[in-house]
């Protein structure tokens, strides 16, 4: 991993006003990984569509927080940091290493429990036959979500994290809160071990384009297990 004296230069890179502001995010993530939903409600595209705007307003919000206080998101998050063949090496190099970890653990469970647990978003794509429905939700959902998510958990709320706590109580922290949204027992422990894999690719590369990518392929994958 990349050692604080290699990443010294962004020590002081937030304030105390950035962990304001993430302990607000934490709060409002916290609240919606406790917040029970309607496990019988299905899912729309106007659920899918509103929930990829929201997040890009979350990630607006971030962005022009930290432009309005002169601080470069580009350089923040070691956005240039890789070429492409470099960036596509260590991402899918990444994944690769965490991926059948994260299918291990989701299959004992679902042994376990003797239940497979499909997320509202894996049941309608299954179950929706709408060409114009099914482009727009992969787009969201393998290039908006990796996208916005890393940005705000892996970009800004680990960075912030980092800075104050640490690396490791940084990745435990985002790590569960993450998960915790998915809203579900039965799959939090495959996405927080994704989560984990998510931040240590960041703090090994210093490059967020690593995780971001990491977690489109996840998508990805997804996707066509669902449609195929």
């Amino acid at each position: 991993m990349t050692s604080d004296k290699q990443q010294g230069a962004a020590v002081q890179l937030y304030q105390r006003l950035d962990a304001v502001v993430c302990s607000v995010f934490g709060v409002y993530f916290l609240a919606l990984s406790v917040v029970p939903k309607n496990a019988h409600s299905l899912l729309k595209i106007s659920d899918i569509q509103w929930g990829g705007v929201f997040y890009l307003v979350l990630d607006a919000t971030i962005l022009s927080f930290l432009t309005i206080r002169h601080i470069s998101a580009a350089r923040a998050f070691g956005i240039w940091k890789l070429r492409a063949p470099q960036l596509i090496k260590l991402s899918g190099s990444w994944l690769a290493a965490f991926y059948p970890l994260i299918s291990l653990v989701q299959t004992f469970l679902e042994r376990l429990q003797s239940t497979h647990y499909q997320q509202p978003l894996v049941q309608f794509l299954e179950k929706n036959t709408s060409l114009s429905d099914l482009l727009v939700s992969t787009c969201i959902v393998v290039a908006i979500a990796p996208l916005s998510e890393e940005l705000i958990f892996r970009g800004y709320l680990y960075g912030v994290l980092r800075q104050h706590v640490g690396s490791l109580k940084a990745t435990l922290i985002t790590s569960l809160l993450f998960a915790g949204i998915h809203q579900h027992p039965s799959i939090l422990p495959g996405l927080f071990l994704l989560a984990v894999g998510l931040s240590w690719a960041y703090e090994s590369t210093g490059c967020l384009l690593v995780p971001i990518l990491m977690h489109s392929l996840f998508n990805f994958i997804g996707v066509l297990a669902a449609i195929l």
